[in-house]
């Protein structure tokens, strides 16, 4: 799931804490017993993540991935039912911000979008093929 690869970019931008906690054993527990170990992971801060929304027609879907910091975050944006070529266009409340790569966009989150998105709603992500003669095959609007 897409999910997995958040967890995993998370991870590597140092944003899931891990804690373990060992649970002491008296001295005259028996050496076959062995210590129980909590191990637990937590988005840090709390609901980091916002709600993963798709399109009706499944070409892709979009998630905040981040909190918002210092007045914006980072929001994933994917490929999700079919593969497809071409690429994604962010607009806001004053129009054009920016495009992604014109590319093949494999369906189930393969090759992720992530576009720094000030806070504040009035967003559209539009997903366009055919450079020459662009159509919108998906849209999606959404606030962070």
């Amino acid at each position: 799931m897409h999910m997995k690869k958040l967890v995993a970019r998370a991870v590597a931008a140092g944003a899931i804490v891990l804690s373990a906690v060992a649970v002491a054993l008296p001295a005259n527990a028996a050496s076959a017993t062995s210590p129980k170990v909590s191990i637990s992971t937590t988005v840090s801060p709390a609901g980091a993540l916002g709600k993963e929304l798709c399109t009706g027609n499944g070409v892709f879907c979009l998630q905040r991935i981040t909190p918002v910091e210092n007045g914006s975050a980072y929001v994933s944006v994917w490929a999700n039912t079919i593969t497809w070529k071409g690429w994604f266009e962010l607009r806001g409340p004053d129009g054009h911000i920016s495009n992604s790569k014109n590319k093949t966009w494999e369906r189930g989150g393969v090759g992720t979008w992530l576009p720094d998105i000030p806070a504040g709603g009035g967003y559209v992500i539009i997903a366009w093929q055919n450079p020459a003669s662009p159509v919108s095959i998906g849209s999606i609007a959404f606030s962070v």
